[in-house]
């Protein structure tokens, strides 16, 4: 029994024969690179529905000398927050009229810099930088001759920034307000190589200066990567910390767990903040205060940025984003002391 044959796929000339137009304008239509006028757009859309014809993508790329890729090159995709990003970037490439290719470097420096030059080899119009340990300098070396930007960065190349020195001031002065003054910093240093220091380590500081407060050292607690943090919040509270902030939702999560496995009511006792407004912060119980980042608007400007670099539109300033609070249930007031009066 013969099978039969398959069909043979239509070709931008049949289109161009049926529509009644020549071949380079069913090609305009389909890129939108040229303008065509809209009666002639809609017949060749007919044409091009009624006949099945797909354009070879890959024809087209070389045509335009484009691939219609970006690369984005990322350290970890393990962070609820890192996730909810790349779906914003994923949306705003998309929006843009590009796919996204994602490279993950797993904490190696020498895999990130291997994805940056094999994406900016010709496998992608642009290039993306995600990657903290990787300079900007050190990024646009890996990819000369290809527009590459580095994410959230305090460099002049980098298309926006998030303040998080006044974030962290933000939620200070929210604690401040509700009577604590002995507040204890639990932060993870994560130290792009332009910066000397952190800004939440900074805005913590800051903060306590601006009010003639000496900063008590003990409650800056500097966490290491997957260490218990337990032992520093016992410590903290037994040096009269009245509430802790911690410099991520994750960590603010294990000190909820911690204070309801030693009997601490939140916030009651002791009130808990954290920073970035990852997915679990509002299903935690209580809910968790935190800073959110606002990720949709660092993604499409990001995205925005790049593509404008590719195609060939000036860069545009830094532009610094503001940051606001989320207040939910693991924040209160002080309870009044009969025996303390609290300043």
């Amino acid at each position: 029994m013969k099978s039969n044959p398959p069909a043979k796929k239509p070709t931008i000339r049949e289109v161009a024969r049926v529509a009644g137009v020549s071949s380079s304008t069913v090609s305009h239509v389909l890129s939108g690179k040229r303008p065509i006028s809209p009666a002639v757009c809609k017949r060749v859309r007919r044409v091009v529905d009624r006949l099945g014809y797909r354009a070879h993508a890959t024809a087209m790329h070389l045509a335009q000398r484009r691939t219609g890729q970006l690369g984005l090159v990322v350290r970890e995709v393990q962070s609820s927050v890192t996730g909810a990003l790349l779906e914003h970037m994923e949306a705003a490439c998309r929006g843009a009229g590009y796919k996204m290719l994602l490279g993950i470097a797993h904490d190696d420096a020498d895999l990130a810099v291997a994805y940056l030059g094999e994406f900016a080899s010709g496998l992608a119009d642009g290039v993306l930088n995600l990657v903290p340990g990787i300079s900007v300098d050190r990024a646009k070396a890996t990819c000369p001759g290809v527009p590459v930007l580095t994410y959230l960065r305090p460099h002049p190349d980098s298309p926006v920034l998030f303040d998080k020195k006044a974030a962290t001031g933000l939620m200070m002065e929210h604690l401040w307000g509700l009577g604590h003054r002995r507040i204890a910093l639990l932060w993870v240093p994560d130290l792009a190589p332009e910066q000397d220091r952190d800004p939440k380590e900074l805005g913590y500081r800051d903060f306590y200066a601006q009010r003639g407060q000496e900063v008590d050292e003990r409650l800056i607690l500097r966490l290491e990567d997957g260490e218990d943090l337990r032992p520093m919040a016992e410590a903290a509270v037994d040096m009269g910390a009245t509430a802790l902030f911690a410099t991520s939702d994750l960590r603010a999560a294990e000190l909820l767990r911690w204070a309801h496995e030693t009997g601490r009511r939140v916030p009651e006792d002791l009130s808990v903040a954290g920073f970035d407004d990852a997915p679990i912060a509002a299903a935690l119980v209580p809910s968790l205060t935190t800073v959110p980042f606002p990720l949709p608007d660092l993604a499409e400007k990001t995205v925005r940025a790049l593509v404008d670099r590719i195609e060939g539109r000036p860069p545009r300033a830094q532009e610094l984003l503001p940051p606001r609070l989320l207040i939910r249930q693991s924040t209160g007031k002080i309870p009044p002391s009969p025996t303390e009066k609290r300043p």
